[in-house]
């Protein structure tokens, strides 16, 4: 039956209390790297998992990396802590989303040679039907209401834009040849 219960999960309280709490720091957090830090590093250096280099660090470096920073003194709020879990909500959301889309137009997203920008170009229109044909009635007014306020902001600076080579994200996951 659609729609019929699985089960019954245990729900941990502090992301449930973010969630409550900070819907639209959630929903924020669910653009993730499409959105964070930037759509390029996103696309190219996050969802592949490969540093500017070239080297393999895996989509789980980045999101290990967010998590922890999440969890530090100053950064452990319940806003940050509802962004943080959207953030990786939309990382679950690709381990099906990507393998699906990556199937019907030949690889993984890519804007440079050899298979971009035309695969880029397939990638984007795929997309774009398959959102024309999802079923949205489920969403509510609030759907798009999304905030990176209450600290969040500042949250994506220093541990996504901030990349000076004497921080962990310069030094290790963004760093240069």
């Amino acid at each position: 039956v659609v729609g019929a219960p699985v089960g019954e999960y245990a729900v941990d309280p502090d992301i449930l209390a973010a969630l409550q709490s900070n819907p639209a720091q959630y929903r924020a957090g669910i653009l993730g790297p499409d959105a964070y830090p930037d759509i390029f590093t996103g696309q190219q250096v996050i969802h592949p998992g490969e540093d500017l280099t070239g080297t393999p660090q895996g989509s789980e470096a980045w999101l290990s990396y967010l998590w922890e920073q999440s969890t530090l003194a100053g950064n452990n709020t319940l806003p940050i802590r509802a962004f943080t879990t959207g953030y990786l909500t939309h990382a679950a959301g690709d381990m099906f989303g990507h393998t699906f889309i990556n199937q019907f137009t030949g690889g993984d997203f890519a804007i440079t040679p050899p298979a971009g920008p035309a695969n880029a170009i397939k990638h984007v229109v795929l997309e774009g039907y398959l959102d024309k044909r999802m079923v949205t009635s489920h969403l509510g007014a609030d759907a798009f209401d999304v905030s990176i306020g209450g600290g969040v902001d500042g949250f994506i600076y220093r541990s996504l834009v901030d990349a000076r080579s004497d921080f962990y994200l310069g030094a290790n996951l963004l760093r240069e040849g």
